[in-house]
């Protein structure tokens, strides 16, 4: 039965009653409610996506990924939400290790499960066991998680690629032309440490790679079955090779670029870098030198170099290291390679030339011969000698000579040509510098590959000493490449040094110190 509005008004007035009726909104305040609520909500996005954004730019990746999850929360759109999810797990995977675990132990539920995959990624890659466990409980607890099923894939490949085997090596060199000397000491340290190495040995197969080839040599390389790379070793070839889109699989290069490229280990099942550099680069030595002499308490430096590219690479490499160290240099004097007189350069160096000049002007003005010897200056308390063998034999007793015989003077390893030679290296006796642990204190494992180099190849032993080390560390270094990768301060002690790895790729080396004392150098303590 249906009953009119009219009717029952009139019921409600006889029955004394008030009858409330209400109105529904009107259309356009609906709308107007439903934008503001809109607009809030992409206000709120985007606040979070800004602070994501600039946290980013800070290299507070750990809070960067966690604005990035609230973010995640306002996107609807497939596209969006994609790759929101991709710069979360990049951003958990560059974060700072230490900060991470800290903020998992203190909240295991921050950023919605995110940091609890992070954290099983950082810290369980090593132990398969584990890991399975620990991503199995996690996809319990989070079964709808937008980094299911594809992220907790890759973290499972990545704790697979830690752990396996390198099942064949391609090793480029450039077998011909003006490097086949140096390439040929490298590939005999390579296979001597690869003899030593026992048994189980992965086969290796040795590339001519050169800067004319080095994209086809590796391309065969790989489609060949290799699944490490070692080389190559000629910059210009590791410019080309670093500029191809794409590396598939691991590479060590055997040098280094100024620019380090955009290779780093991505987000997803890669541990290692596509791209890896070790070099035995002349200015990471002079970088060790700047620390070393400001931790023995210098800070007013002379610097004395040849006025070449590799002189300018040391003189640049010293400075920024000695800068930043708070150091000061005082004066740099460049001398010319293939002079026999080294006289004038010490001399200005140490201001003995201005003293001198000083002198003359007086008996000048004076008319009358004078018993005055010229003055070094006294306001530098070291001097950094960039310089080879030849060079530092002769630079040395012109310091003495000229007064700066007890001035402490440190160089890079290139001082000393790697063979003991008393007679001839008694001229630079007190000079301090950083050499490679194969020359300054073989021992253990570096002991019995440099005794294997020795008993072979005895012929290059003297010359390319450096470079056999350099070799037989690329090999060395391959099985602990993803330890080095993963795991904050990392080290692996090499026949070239205590090595490490950077964000980047690059491998660093830290090397001991010696001193030359009676011609031969010595293990200096605390190196």
């Amino acid at each position: 039965m249906r009953v009119s509005i009219n009717c029952l008004l009139i019921i409600a007035l006889l029955q004394g009653c008030t009858l409330e009726v209400k109105e529904s909104p009107e259309p356009a305040q609906a709308e107007q409610e439903s934008e503001r609520l809109l607009n809030e909500r992409r206000m709120q996005a985007q606040l979070h996506r800004s602070r994501a954004l600039e946290l980013e730019q800070q290299g507070d990746f750990l809070n960067a990924a966690g604005e990035r999850v609230s973010y995640l929360s306002y996107l609807d759109r497939d596209a969006e939400i994609s790759a929101d999810t991709v710069k979360i797990w990049e951003n958990l995977n560059r974060a700072d290790k230490n900060a991470l675990v800290r903020r998992y132990r203190s909240d295991p539920q921050a950023f919605s499960g995110w940091l609890e995959l992070a954290f099983i990624r950082r810290t369980m890659l090593a132990d398969p066991g584990t890991l399975e466990r620990a991503l199995a409980s996690w996809q319990e607890n989070y079964p709808a998680h937008p980094a299911n099923p594809a992220i907790v894939g890759q973290v499972r490949e990545a704790g697979r690629l830690f752990n396996r085997q390198v099942e064949k090596i391609a090793l480029l060199l450039p077998m011909r032309g003006a490097l086949r000397e140096a390439a040929e000491a490298v590939r005999d340290g390579f296979i001597s440490a690869w003899y030593n190495s026992g048994v189980d040995r992965p086969p290796i197969r040795i590339y001519e790679a050169n800067s004319l080839n080095i994209e086809q040599a590796y391309a065969q390389a790989v489609a060949e079955g290799a699944d490490f790379i070692v080389g190559p070793l000629e910059k210009q070839a590791l410019a080309k090779l670093s500029a191809r889109a794409g590396l598939s699989v691991p590479t060590l290069a055997l040098n280094q670029l100024q620019v380090a490229p955009d290779m780093a280990a991505g987000a997803g099942a890669d541990i290692l870098p596509a791209l890896m550099q070790f070099s035995l680069s002349p200015e990471d030595e002079a970088r060790q030198v700047a620390e070393r002499a400001s931790a023995d308490g210098h800070g007013r430096a002379l610097v004395i170099m040849p006025g070449d590219e590799w002189g300018r690479r040391l003189h640049d490499a010293f400075r920024d290291g000695w800068s930043a160290s708070g150091g000061v240099i005082l004066e740099t004097t460049v001398y010319e390679p293939r002079t026999n007189d080294f006289g004038a350069p010490v001399k200005q160096m140490l201001n003995v030339d201005g003293s001198e000049f000083r002198t003359r002007r007086l008996r000048q003005a004076l008319s009358r011969s004078l018993n005055n010897r010229a003055r070094r200056r006294q306001d530098a308390d070291m001097i950094f000698m960039a310089a080879f063998p030849i060079a530092g034999r002769q630079i040395i007793p012109q310091l003495r000579f000229h007064g700066a015989g007890r001035l402490p003077v440190y160089a890079t390893s290139h001082i000393f040509t790697g063979s003991v030679n008393p007679a001839a290296d008694a001229d630079m006796n007190g000079v301090v510098f950083p050499d490679l642990p194969w020359i300054l204190a073989p021992s253990g494992q570096i002991s019995s590959i440099k005794t294997l180099i020795d008993h072979n190849f005895k012929a290059a032993s003297t010359v390319y000493q450096r470079l056999h080390a350099f070799g037989a560390d690329a090999f060395n270094l391959i099985p602990h490449l993803a330890r080095l990768a993963y795991e904050d301060e990392a080290e692996f002690r090499g026949a070239t040094g205590t090595l490490s790895m950077s964000d980047d790729g690059r491998i660093t080396r830290k090397l001991p110190w010696g001193k030359i004392v009676n011609g031969k150098p010595e293990l200096l303590g605390g190196s």
